[in-house]
């Protein structure tokens, strides 16, 4: 046997073994060892101007349309809240915690602090808000002597989205997310932590990706994997290539779980080209799910408004 061949044995039994592992580990409800993909949250990010200026604009915009959209569900100013999720700068939660409001952020994987990043992040948010009406940014200054969070300036919770109602962290008003929940493990153990730390009354903001996010521009080519086998290779990078659910599959969970659903907003669809392949596509797969229309299908993003009865 040549080199080649013992190596394309050796790569294809290694392969076998993890995958082995994989499914034992989620049968006995163990995570599995052999992750080898570093969270991107970890990754130290670039600290250029350019980067700076970017996270300075996109916390503001992003504090601005929550704000927006939390009084639009009648969410009162010193509400509190918390983003499950938020990447690795929480310039949203930045800018509600200096709109008055009590905020929290949350992910297993939170990014750590950088001062040659966050610093310079928050500083500037503060320096734009500075003096605007209704705004109070003395705990982002706080934040950024201490050079890290605390709990008068944005609140930290290194937890799952699963486990987050065992934490002891009270009513929340409303819960916000983008792009999460297509990345957790356990949608319907989220979903329920979330509807029991949502006060009566309380909302959720969640936006949604439904694309495969290892290419997208070809956002629908993980609905051509076997579960399974998306599965294990999703678990490697810490569920960072997305959900293979739609839309009427993530709608039902979070009727499951208790919330009213009080508006759904399509964010983003599938290019008609690209569409009419993988209909043709799916449509020629023996055993293909007859769930999936060509609605479904087109539909790879958008905006869940939900409260808690």
């Amino acid at each position: 046997m040549s080199s080649g061949t013992w190596k394309v044995a050796i790569d294809g039994g290694w392969q076998f073994c993890l995958e082995l592992c994989a499914a034992i580990g989620r049968a006995l409800g163990l995570r599995n060892p052999f992750l080898r993909h570093k969270p991107s949250n970890w990754i130290q990010p670039n600290a250029t101007k350019a980067d700076i200026d970017y996270q300075i604009d996109y916390g503001i915009r992003n504090g601005e349309l929550y704000a927006y959209r939390l009084k639009r569900m009648g969410i009162r100013p010193d509400a509190r809240i918390m983003e499950i999720g938020p990447g690795v700068a929480f310039g949203g939660m930045a800018y509600l915690r200096a709109a008055g409001m009590s905020v929290a952020v949350s992910d297993r994987w939170l990014a750590p602090w950088s001062d040659a990043y966050h610093s310079r992040v928050y500083a500037g948010i503060a320096d734009r808000l500075e003096g605007q009406p209704g705004f109070d940014v003395s705990p982002l200054r706080r934040m950024v002597a201490a050079r890290g969070y605390g709990d008068d300036s944005v609140r930290c919770v290194f937890e799952a989205a699963e486990r987050l109602a065992d934490v002891g962290l009270g009513d929340f008003d409303a819960i916000v997310s983008n792009a999460v929940l297509e990345h957790v493990q356990g949608l319907d153990e989220t979903l329920a932590s979330l509807f029991r730390l949502t006060r009566s009354g309380g909302v959720g903001l969640h936006q949604v990706d439904f694309r495969d996010h290892r290419d997208f521009d070809r956002p629908l080519e993980h609905l051509f994997l076997k579960p399974e086998k998306f599965a294990v290779v999703n678990e490697r990078v810490h569920f960072e290539y997305g959900s293979r659910r739609r839309q009427p599959e993530y709608a039902g969970a979070m009727r499951h779980a208790g919330f009213d659903i009080e508006s759904y907003e399509i964010g983003e669809r599938a290019r008609e080209a690209y569409l009419d392949q993988v209909v043709t596509r799916l449509g020629r797969r023996r055993n293909s799910t007859a769930l999936w229309s060509r609605e479904v299908l087109a539909d790879l993003g958008g905006l869940f408004w939900l409260r808690k009865p």
